[in-house]
């Protein structure tokens, strides 16, 4: 008998961690991995105070391939002086020019 419910525990158990899993994928992963090797390009306020880093969205979800396929090739992280990031994962529909 508790063989059977430890067996069902770990059933769902994974079935719940395959889940995660999948909705992280989808949703979370195009904007989830950022750093300088995919820094587009930052914008300083005129005070100083804050800055944005633009990042370039990286293929791999189907949801970031279908952005970027779609001209969102882009996100944002607001950030002050002290570099506490405001707003991560922020994404926006802008097209930025150099």
């Amino acid at each position: 008998m508790g063989r059977r419910i430890m067996k069902k525990s770990i059933k769902w158990i994974k079935i719940i961690g395959y889940f995660a899993f999948f909705y992280w994928l989808c949703l979370f992963s195009s904007s989830s991995f950022y750093g300088n090797f995919n820094l587009y390009t930052t914008i300083k306020s005129e005070d100083g105070e804050y800055y944005a880093n633009i990042y370039k969205h990286l293929p791999t979800s189907p949801i970031s391939i279908m952005q970027i396929l779609g001209g969102n090739k882009y996100f944002t992280v607001l950030y002050n002086k002290k570099e506490k990031s405001y707003g991560e994962y922020l994404i926006l529909n802008i097209l930025v020019k150099k």
